[in-house]
């Protein structure tokens, strides 16, 4: 389960490369379904699963949707185990982007300061 968990992720950072957003969509809901099975509580695979869902959410402009999938995120990473540090800049990063689309510059210059 963790092997598929993994590569279904892997498969929904290609289609998002290719531009192709809704197989990309997917695909990054199977891994997050499956890894929230796989680990309870705030795990790193966990927040990468939310992160990447959050981020096709982005370049779908479901910006709402977005922020509240990268927000979860960042919660989790915040609380992760040791080691989680990544994954947290990847959520606060993308989290920003998303507030800088929704056109919130004073957000997304905190969490950018955030990441410094």
């Amino acid at each position: 389960a963790e092997l598929r968990a993994e590569m279904t992720y892997v498969l929904a950072q290609g289609y998002e490369k290719l531009g192709l957003f809704d197989d990309a969509e997917k695909l990054a809901r199977d891994a997050l379904a499956a890894r929230r099975t796989l680990h309870a509580g705030a795990h790193p695979e966990l927040v990468a699963s939310l992160t990447q869902v959050g981020w096709v959410l982005h370049q779908k402009r479901a910006l709402d949707e977005a922020e509240a999938t990268l927000r979860e995120a960042v919660t989790l990473a915040r609380r992760a185990q040791p080691g989680a540090d990544g994954a947290l800049a990847r959520a606060l990063n993308d989290l920003g982007v998303v507030r800088e689309a929704r056109r919130d510059f004073d957000e997304a210059e905190i969490l950018d300061r955030t990441l410094s």
